[in-house]
Formats: structure tokens, sequence, C-alpha cells
């Protein structure tokens, strides 16, 4: 049979497509920039995960655990690297996060895995994030307060669809934390990822945030956030409603 003219175009586009592993150097470097005497807290505070009242040394702590643990840094033009690795610790994309709110990626970056994946399963409980920023948010805070769970997070935003690849991941935990945003399209992910998690034996909890303030914005507690988390009905009447995800009925029972 006879190709469409414009599949040998498409072929040669993947075959071009850059390698993902070339950002290494790119990446170390912008670590290394991060960590200078000179740019002192700046990946925390470009990430507004600090707030412009806190202390300094508590910027530098944030940078610290950002660098070490999630491998950001910062280019020479101000812009933050977040890379991403697979679960065997291939350098697989990077988003580049300019200066404002404008976001991009390095040319053939992929985003297939769980953000995080890479840091492998070590808890039996889990708490999932729609963005890298809350995954960062979630993991500085459960070690601070000492709280034992492995976070990850929705590799490319919460209209992705829950993967098989992810829910092998997960497999095992004893119960999971869903995080996502209070918006429309995180309730509508959060609801995918109930369906997704009904037939298996996992405890899912969801949490519960101000109206229109992801993890980062609000920074509650991680402690307190997990104990007001409540459980989802598995064929809820509401899914989505101006006050967040969950709301109790007249019968007491937590609506998702």
């Amino acid at each position: 049979d006879e190709q469409p003219p414009d599949v040998p175009a498409r072929a040669t586009a993947l075959r071009n497509r850059p390698d993902p592993s070339s950002f290494a150097e790119e990446v170390d470097r912008a670590r290394a920039l991060a960590a200078h005497e000179s740019h002192p807290g700046i990946l925390a505070m470009r990430s507004r995960l600090v707030a412009p009242e806190d202390p300094p040394y508590l910027a530098a702590e944030w940078d610290r655990y950002i660098r070490e643990t999630w491998g950001w840094g910062i280019r020479e033009d101000g812009s933050v690297l977040v890379p991403h690795w697979d679960p065997d610790g291939r350098l697989v994309g990077c988003k580049v996060r300019l200066q404002g709110s404008k976001k991009q990626s390095l040319p053939g970056s992929t985003y297939d895995h769980m953000y995080g994946s890479w840091l492998g399963r070590q808890h039996r409980e889990v708490f999932v994030t729609e963005g890298e920023s809350d995954a960062v948010y979630v993991g500085y805070v459960a070690q601070q307060e000492g709280v034992k769970i492995d976070v990850f997070a929705m590799p490319s935003g919460a209209q992705q669809p829950v993967s098989d690849q992810w829910l092998d991941l997960l497999s095992g935990a004893q119960t999971i934390y869903l995080g996502l945003d209070p918006d429309e399209h995180g309730v509508d992910a959060t609801r995918r990822w109930i369906d997704s998690l009904l037939n298996v034996r996992v405890n899912v909890r969801v949490c519960c945030l101000p109206l229109g303030r992801d993890l980062r914005d609000a920074r509650p507690p991680l402690r307190d956030l997990l104990r007001a988390s409540k459980r989802p009905l598995q064929a809820p009447s509401v899914t989505k409603q101006p006050g967040g995800f969950v709301r109790t009925a007249q019968n007491g029972n937590p609506v998702v």
C-alpha cells in the first residue's frame, strides 16, 4: 500500500528530534549556577515556594532541597530548569520556567512517567500532586514534619489520562492521597484517579484545599492536610462545585 506523503516527513522529524540525554550537561551547569553563593534561595523564590517575608535562611534551605532531591537549576538568563527522569534514572525531558508565568520544554522532551518516579517507592503511603512545584512542596514539608510518604506528580498537567504505567508505580501502596488543584481540571483529574483506582486494593483519600489555591500557594501543614482528607464515594452525585473537591452531605457522607 502506498503511504501518505507526510509519513516520511514525520519519520525524519522523529529521527532528528534531540535526545533528552543530551540535556544532562545543561542540567548540571544550571544546578551549579543555582548553588553559587551569588544566588541564595533563587529557586525557591522564583518558584514561589517561599514568601517575601520568609527569612533568607529558609529560602536557602529550600534551594538545597530542590537541587539535591529534584535536580532543579537556573540558567544564565534566569529561567529555571526542571528536569524529568524515568524510573531507571534516564533524563527524558526538561521544562523551562521563564521569568513570569511562561513555560516551555527543551526540544525532544517526553513526559510519560510520573514526576519523581526516579526516586522510587519507599513507603506505603503515597501523595499525588498536579505539578512539579506541588510535589516539591509536599516532599519538603514531609521531610520537615517527619511524615514517611512517597510524593509523585502528574508529569504534564491535570488533563493527562491516568496510565497503567503510573498505576504500576503506585501498586502496593496502602494509602494514596490525591492533592490536585481545586479547579475544574483538577476536579476532573481527581475523578479520573478515583475511577482508575476502584479495582485496586488501596485506601484513596482526597485532600481538601482552599478554592483557587494549590498546595504551593496554600502551604498547609502536611499532617493536618492528611488528617482532614476525605474518603470519596465510588459513585458521587456531585463532581464539581464552587467550594472545592469535598463537601459533607446531610447524611454525613463526603461527596467528591
